[in-house]
């Protein structure tokens, strides 16, 4: 199995070179996604280590990314829709 930290290095770098990516492309719905998914991972990498001020951050990164997305007019699907409306609402329950 993959230690948090190894993943972490992964996930890290992923999200810089994918950030170069979505950054010199903003209507390249791939690239905005595959932005999304390291924020992904580090929030959950976080929240295993118990840091929810981390967990919370990535996971906010992520949400704007797609929020972004759609009011550009980008497509998400219906199955990141449903997984973000999932992380909305643990955010908001958190937040009380």
């Amino acid at each position: 199995m993959i230690s948090d930290l190894k993943l972490l290095v992964r996930s890290e770098r992923s999200r810089v070179i994918r950030e170069h990516l979505a950054t010199s492309d903003p209507s390249n719905a791939d690239w905005q996604r595959d932005l999304a998914a390291p924020h992904y991972q580090l929030g959950v990498i976080a929240g295993r280590q118990g840091r929810e001020d981390l967990l919370r951050q990535h996971w906010g990164e992520m949400l704007a990314i797609y929020a972004a997305m759609r009011q550009r007019g980008l497509h998400v699907s219906p199955a990141d829709l449903a997984g973000l409306e999932k992380i909305r609402a643990w955010r908001q329950g958190a937040a009380q």
